[in-house]
């Protein structure tokens, strides 16, 4: 089930050398899209040609305020 509430950033696939020992890539190929939902704390790797969700995983992104010292 896709978050209903956001819109997700979406990425294409296009070079698998650069993506090499990343084990949510494990499995990709070039033109599949990556997903990320930021609030919902998902990413999703779906391959449009197959119509399939090839990996799915859960990201934390956080936000920092910079600190300034006194």
């Amino acid at each position: 089930m896709l978050p209903q509430d956001e819109q997700p950033t979406i990425a294409t696939v296009t070079d698998l050398a650069k993506l090499q020992g990343q084990p949510f890539f494990a499995n990709a190929q070039v033109g599949d899209k990556v997903l990320i939902y930021s609030r919902a704390g998902k990413v999703i790797l779906y391959r449009p040609g197959e119509n399939k969700i090839i990996e799915l995983a859960p990201i934390n992104i956080s936000t920092t305020t910079p600190q300034t010292s006194p």
